[in-house]
C-alpha cells in the first residue's frame, strides 16, 4: 500500500507538472500572437518603405534626365548665338554690297542720261 501511495503521489506530481506545462504553453501562445502581429506590421512597413525608396529612385532618374536635357540646351545656346551673329554679319555685308551696286547703277544710269542728252542736242 505504501508503494501505491508513492506511485499515486508521483502520478499526481506528474499530472500537476503536465498541467503546469500546458498552462505555460498556452500563456506563451497568447504572448506570441501579439509578437506575430508586430512582425506582420513591421513587414508591411518595410514593404512601404521599399516602395517609397523605389519611387524616389525613379524620380531621381527622371530629374537627372531632365537636367541632362537642360544642360544640352544650355550648351546649344552659344552655337545658336554664334550662328545668329554670323548671319547678321552676312546680312550686313550683303546690304553693303547691294548699296555699292545701287550706287554703281545710279552712276551708269547718270552716264546714260548724259549720253542721251548729248545725242539729242546734235
Amino acid at each position: 500500500m505504501l508503494k501505491r501511495m508513492k506511485v499515486g503521489a508521483k502520478t499526481d506530481q506528474a499530472v500537476g507538472t503536465r498541467e503546469e506545462r500546458v498552462r505555460e504553453a498556452e500563456a506563451g501562445s497568447c504572448e506570441a500572437a501579439p509578437s506575430g502581429d508586430a512582425l506582420l506590421e513591421i513587414q508591411e512597413m518595410m514593404h512601404e518603405v521599399t516602395m517609397q525608396v523605389s519611387r524616389m529612385a525613379t524620380a531621381g532618374k527622371q530629374q537627372a534626365a531632365a537636367s541632362a536635357g537642360i544642360a544640352g540646351s544650355l550648351m546649344e545656346i552659344p552655337r545658336v548665338v554664334q550662328d545668329t551673329a554670323k548671319g547678321a554679319q552676312e546680312s550686313a555685308a550683303s546690304a553693303q554690297q547691294l548699296a555699292g551696286l545701287a550706287h554703281e547703277l545710279r552712276h551708269v544710269a547718270g552716264q546714260f542720261r548724259l549720253s542721251a542728252a548729248q545725242n539729242e542736242g546734235r
